[in-house]
Order: structure tokens, then C-alpha cells, then sequence
């Protein structure tokens, strides 16, 4: 009897051999996935010439931030990335939410058609609208404005879609309470399906604006000026010199609001960089198919721009 319950209490002291196997593994993961921007840490705060040493007896500095918050309006900047993602993300609250509704309440001749055709935007690469897009803005007069770089998203298949699912999940008696009590359809809608589905929301927020906050190629190509120019375009826009301090603090400023996507960002930033010139001459031959050349405002980067 001793000798069991001795087994016993040893089978509960030794430490579960699985969970031990994860925890080591989630620690190394999340070891690798940060050095990058440990690194770029030490970078940003070390004089120029002693980063690559790791020297940990060197001094720290600040003159790196000093010198890439001078050479660049990346106020400016961060400020319009904020009213754009803001802009974006309020378009496709109200949009969303008025057609996941009608879809999940209302019955219609050819709803389920029209649904999906809604959802087959979701096969479609935003690069493949480009040249359209541009067209778009350009006839509306939105070119180099917030509303320009935002309009073509506002219209979110994805979120039109978990809205409905959420719409759907509503019970049915709520809705006819409410109905009962007097409330319209809107506010049926504000009082009972809004709150209903309060953390689809929130999930959706978090997902647009960690999106959009990083986009760059549509961004890059509708704009022309620091005064609507996000962040994203205004930092590959900056190459002060090939040493790794200013450029790990450029990268440590940008990446400060928004860390969740690491590096991902600049690498598929200077991917969509080398498609960039290919989309210029698109848009050349499609909106001035008659002229010799685009306006300025659609030339190549280095050349003279209005």
C-alpha cells in the first residue's frame, strides 16, 4: 500500500516531459522572431561604425533618431497614416455593417447571387485593380488625397462577410422584441445586432488596420506629395546612407505603433518596389493611350515631379 501510493505521488512530482517540449519550443520561436528587432535596437542606439562589433561596453546614443526626425516629416507622416487607417476603417464599419445585415435579415430577389458576387472579390488581387482603380480616382479628382487612397478598400468583401455570419448568429427574438417595442429597422440594427456583435468588431479593427497601416503599393502610386504621403511610402522613400544605425532607427520610429508584423513589412515592401515601374508604364498606355508620355504626376521615381 506505501509503495503504490510512493508511485503515485512520484507520477504527480515529475514534471509533465510535453508541456516542457512547448514551453522550450515557444521560448526559442519567440527568441528568433525578436532578434531581428533586438538587433535593431542596439543598431539604432550605437555611434556610427560599432553596431556590427557588439561592443556592449560602448556607449548608447540617441543622435541616430536626431538625425532621421530632421531629415524627414515622419510627424506628417505618422499623422496621415493615422487619419487614413482611421478613414479606411470607419468606411468599412458602416458599409459592412449595412450589407452583412441585409444579407443576414432581409429576403430578396437574388441575395444569395448577389452574395456571392460579393465574396468572389475575395479571388481577386488588389494588384490586379490598379489600373482601373487609378482611372477611378483620377476622373473623380481624389488623386493625392486620403480619400483616394482609401475609397478602393471601404467596400471589404471579407468584412461584409463575417458581419452576416455574425448577423446570422443572432437569435431571431431579439430582433422581433425589439420590433414589438417600436424599433425601426436602424434601430434594430444600433440596439440589438451592433452590440450583439461587439468583439467581431473589435477582431475585424484589429485585422484592417494592422492592413492597411501597412500597405505601400497603392499608396506609393496615388500619391505625390509629403502631405498626403503615409508612412510606409515615406520610408522607402528614405535612403540616407548605407550604414545601419539611422536606417534601424527609421525602422524602429515606423515599426514603434504597429510591431506586430516585425520585418515583413520592408521585405514585402521592396518586393511590390520592383513591380512598381511595370505598373507605370500600365497606366501610361491605358489613361493616355494618345500622348507621348503620363503627366508628372505618374512618372518614374528620380525624375521631376509636379
Amino acid at each position: 500500500m506505501n509503495s503504490t501510493m510512493t508511485a503515485v505521488s512520484n507520477k504527480r512530482t515529475l514534471p509533465d516531459f510535453d508541456k516542457v517540449l512547448d514551453t522550450i519550443g515557444a521560448w526559442t520561436l519567440a527568441i528568433v522572431w525578436i532578434s531581428p528587432l533586438l538587433f535593431a535596437t542596439w543598431a539604432a542606439l550605437q555611434p556610427s561604425g560599432t553596431a556590427l562589433g557588439l561592443d556592449f561596453s560602448s556607449p548608447l546614443t540617441l543622435e541616430n533618431f536626431t538625425y532621421v526626425w530632421g531629415a524627414v516629416p515622419w510627424g506628417g507622416y505618422f499623422t496621415n497614416t493615422v487619419v487614413l487607417v482611421t478613414l479606411i476603417l470607419a468606411g468599412q464599419l458602416v458599409l459592412c455593417t449595412l450589407a452583412g445585415f441585409a444579407f443576414a435579415r432581409f429576403e430578396f430577389k437574388g441575395r444569395d447571387t448577389v452574395f456571392i458576387l460579393v465574396l468572389l472579390q475575395l479571388f481577386i488581387l488588389p494588384e490586379v485593380l490598379i489600373v482601373e482603380n487609378y482611372a477611378i480616382v483620377s476622373k473623380l479628382g481624389l488623386f493625392d488625397t486620403a480619400l483616394g487612397i482609401g475609397l478602393p478598400y471601404m467596400a471589404s468583401a471579407f468584412g461584409i462577410f463575417l458581419l452576416r455570419q455574425a448577423f446570422k448568429s443572432v437569435p431571431v427574438g431579439l430582433e422581433e422584441a425589439a420590433r414589438i417595442e417600436g424599433c425601426g429597422w436602424m434601430a434594430v440594427l444600433w440596439k440589438v445586432y451592433v452590440p450583439a456583435a461587439k468583439p467581431v468588431y473589435l477582431a475585424y479593427a484589429l485585422v484592417s488596420v494592422a492592413t492597411h497601416w501597412n500597405n505601400f503599393l497603392w499608396p506609393l502610386i496615388v500619391t505625390n506629395s509629403p502631405d498626403t504621403r503615409p508612412l510606409t511610402v515615406g520610408l522607402s522613400l528614405f535612403q540616407p546612407s548605407p550604414i545601419h544605425h539611422p536606417i534601424s532607427a527609421r525602422h524602429l520610429s515606423e515599426r514603434f505603433p504597429m510591431p506586430a508584423r516585425g520585418d515583413c513589412c520592408a521585405r514585402e515592401n521592396k518586393n511590390q518596389k520592383l513591380n512598381f515601374d511595370r505598373y507605370l508604364i500600365i497606366l501610361d498606355l491605358h489613361i493616355y493611350p494618345h500622348q507621348g508620355s503620363a503627366p508628372c504626376a505618374i512618372k518614374k521615381r528620380g525624375e521631376q515631379t509636379c
